[in-house]
């Protein structure tokens, strides 16, 4: 299959006149290997027009590989590996050509719209900042309330014994003189737009806060259990201490661990609380059901019921993204990116009529960009938004 051939399919199909004879040439091209790199060249060729600024490498790399993914996800059930190999073959081919259908014809259309210049100003109206300060206060034990932002380096304050140092890079750091403090909690709260912020516990657990998020804890651990409580999104890497256990509670559910590095999400983002493990091994519960994780699995808990908890294999990576500065939109539901997007750049959301949040989307992007970039990359798997007045407005794509 040659190139003209395969974008006449793509100029059908954003014409919206493929018949099955269409789809099943794009069955061919997909097990085609000579037909497949026609379909490659094209999207790395961006159909013969550069690809935008804000199109890095890596989202390149992305587009491909969510077509390959696609394949590679769509084996049927056991109950239908049965059937004859010709049924399963036809069924892989069917959600490849689905995902090929969606990210083309989305490149394709968006390209259109970016050469549009109403679309342009839609998109850049009022754009918004990624966060490029702290907005976190710190709540000490006495009820003093300490704004981060307006706090240099340099002591923050003396609880007894027990000191808490903000550093040049901003890194917050509690030290204990001395053992058998009395226990003074403290509350960390970083709001919605606001920039990650980087927390050292006494015991020299490190912790790293999202936007939208508070973790209160003692200024000093005593000899017992390591109680820590959490809302939002927190990632830990937890000093070992075998005779004293790290806890971590918050409404969603529980995790306790030895020594390990793990992300506890209670955001309730598509209705689930999670928890991804990435080194050593955690305990988690909520209450009724408890679950041993690996490495490399996540707990996924009903925040409808509070019931339902259930482990499942991820790539954990993914889940860490935000502290390395990425968006991670891994087959991640339109209302869940938007849920991100919102506390990140603070922001308002509104969806068309009849909208169907549940739809999956893959991308990753940095989170440095201005919101208008991040909203383009977006577009580029078919998620169209507008954005103005502080407000992204989704919308319905049109083919």
């Amino acid at each position: 299959m040659d190139v003209t051939t395969v974008k006449t399919l793509l100029d059908k199909f954003r014409n919206g006149t493929l018949d099955a004879e269409d789809r099943r040439q794009f069955g061919i091209l997909l097990e085609d290997s000579e037909a497949r790199a026609s379909l490659e060249s094209l999207i790395d060729g961006h159909i013969g027009q550069p690809w935008p600024q804000y199109v890095d490498g890596e989202t390149k790399d992305l587009i491909y590989l969510q077509l390959l993914q696609a394949i590679e996800k769509s084996e049927v059930s056991k109950s239908q590996q049965k059937r004859a190999p010709i049924v399963r073959m036809w069924k892989k081919v069917a959600v490849a050509v689905a995902a090929v259908l969606l990210l083309v014809g989305g490149l394709l259309w968006l390209m259109e719209m970016n050469n549009s210049s109403e679309h342009a100003k839609a998109l850049h109206l009022a754009d918004v900042s990624a966060p490029d300060k702290s907005r976190a206060t710190i709540t000490l034990t006495d009820g003093k309330i300490i704004n981060l932002d307006g706090f240099g380096s340099g002591q923050i304050s003396m609880q007894g014994n027990i000191l808490s140092v903000r550093q040049p890079d901003g890194k917050l750091l509690y030290q204990s003189e001395k053992d058998n403090n009395p226990l003074a909690y403290n509350t960390l709260r970083n709001p919605e737009g606001s920039k990650i912020v980087d927390l050292v516990l006494s015991d020299g657990s490190h912790v790293w806060l999202n936007a939208g998020s508070s973790i209160t804890f003692p200024a000093a651990f005593s000899d017992g259990e390591r109680y820590v409580s959490v809302t939002g999104d927190a990632y830990f890497e937890v000093t070992h201490d075998s005779r004293r256990p790290f806890v971590v509670n918050s409404t969603r559910m529980n995790v306790k661990v030895l020594g390990t590095h793990f992300d506890i999400n209670t955001y309730g983002d598509g209705g689930v609380a999670t928890t991804t493990l990435l080194e050593g091994r955690v305990e988690v519960s909520n209450g009724v059901i408890k679950n041993i994780l690996n490495p490399g699995e996540r707990a996924l808990m009903d925040t409808v019921s509070n019931t339902n908890l259930v482990v499942e294999k991820c790539d954990p990576e993914s889940a860490v993204a935000w502290t390395k500065g990425k968006f991670s939109f891994d087959n991640m539901d339109v209302e869940t990116i938007m849920n991100q997007l919102k506390r990140w750049y603070s922001v308002q959301v509104v969806y068309e009529k009849d909208y169907n949040k549940k739809t999956q989307y893959y991308g990753r992007t940095p989170m440095s960009q201005n919101l208008s970039e991040v909203l383009k990359v977006l577009e580029l798997a078919g998620l169209l938004c507008e954005l103005n007045n502080k407000t992204i407005y989704v919308k319905q794509m049109k083919k």
